[in-house]
């Protein structure tokens, strides 16, 4: 779907898949935390050519871990502070 309201930001916005894993919660061990969230967000961005996956908590050992395994590091953008921002690109996305 292309957006024709000649705004770069809109446009963006409309063409790329945008995820933030923010939960669940993983921070004693009665909760489950963010394994599956991740895993489900790297498989989804491999269905699109582009998508942008914001991952919460990345100070945390196993978000941290998990992302960099599932996601890849090689797709991560910025990190600030707890947040890590990846751009996960494909040439072909499988549908």
């Amino acid at each position: 779907m292309k957006h024709q309201s000649g705004h770069r930001l809109i446009d963006k916005a409309l063409t790329h898949l945008w995820i933030l894993v923010d939960g669940p919660r993983g921070n004693d061990t009665q909760a489950p935390g963010r394994m599956k969230s991740i895993y489900t967000a790297a498989n989804l961005a491999k269905k699109h050519q582009k998508t942008h996956i914001f991952v919460h908590d990345c100070d945390r050992d196993v978000e941290s871990i998990y992302s960099g395994y599932f996601i890849s590091n090689k797709y991560l953008l910025k990190k600030i502070e707890k947040l890590n921002h990846y751009l996960v690109t494909t040439a072909e996305a499988t549908q």
